[in-house]
């Protein structure tokens, strides 16, 4: 489901030659770079099958380190670039479970693993979920490459999409169906969700 950086290239080498773009350099997770003053944006998941979901809600994009059993994370603006907010907390992982903070039980959090651990990596790369304090579940994923989410989806709604050269169609359950243009640019995905406003979605690969 995750875009590889083989795909990143072959889509690149594609839009250079002129040609429509191959829907498989669509397949991945893609975040809105766009994002509301309160930190709510879109995120599209295109499954290799043809399945689709999108979600709405909280996205918080950080570059993580780890040294020992402590983790620091750096929020990123929507450029990616690193800002002044940085957060350290320990942490303890034993299994398919991590731990934050878990000396303190004010500021404990359990989160579970969610899929398989990724071998031959730190054993925190992957996703993990928890219950969020708002009541609802949320995300952290990991990246190998020293970038991790948080995402607390507040609306998610699953349907198919399908590519015809460069036309992008998606159609989510109890909605009517949505064609536009799509283009892959300088590893940003660019389409009409909403089939007016172009956006733009950076992709998150593990």
């Amino acid at each position: 489901m995750i875009r590889s950086l083989a795909t990143l290239l072959a889509a690149a080498a594609t839009l250079a030659s002129g040609a429509a773009p191959a829907a498989d350099s669509l397949a991945g997770m893609w975040s809105a770079t766009t994002r509301t003053r309160g930190g709510l944006a879109a995120q599209w998941v295109f499954a290799p099958n043809g399945v689709a979901t999108r979600t709405f809600g909280a996205l918080v994009d950080y570059r993580y380190g780890i040294q020992g059993a402590r983790l620091s994370l750096t929020e990123l603006d929507e450029n990616h670039a690193p800002t002044s907010k940085v957060t350290t907390q320990d942490f303890t992982l034993l299994g398919d479970t991590l731990t934050m903070n878990p000396t303190k039980p004010e500021g404990r959090q359990l989160m579970k693993r969610v899929g398989q651990p990724f071998p031959g990596t730190h054993p925190i790369v992957g996703e993990w979920s928890f219950k969020h304090y708002s009541g609802g579940m949320a995300y952290m994923r990991f990246g190998r490459t020293g970038l991790v989410q948080l995402a607390v989806p507040f609306e998610s709604a699953a349907g198919t999409w399908a590519s015809e050269g460069a036309k992008l169609t998606t159609q989510l359950k109890d909605r009517k169906p949505v064609s536009g243009p799509w283009r892959i640019e300088k590893g940003y995905l660019h389409f009409r969700e909403d089939g007016q406003k172009d956006g733009r979605y950076r992709p998150f690969d593990y």
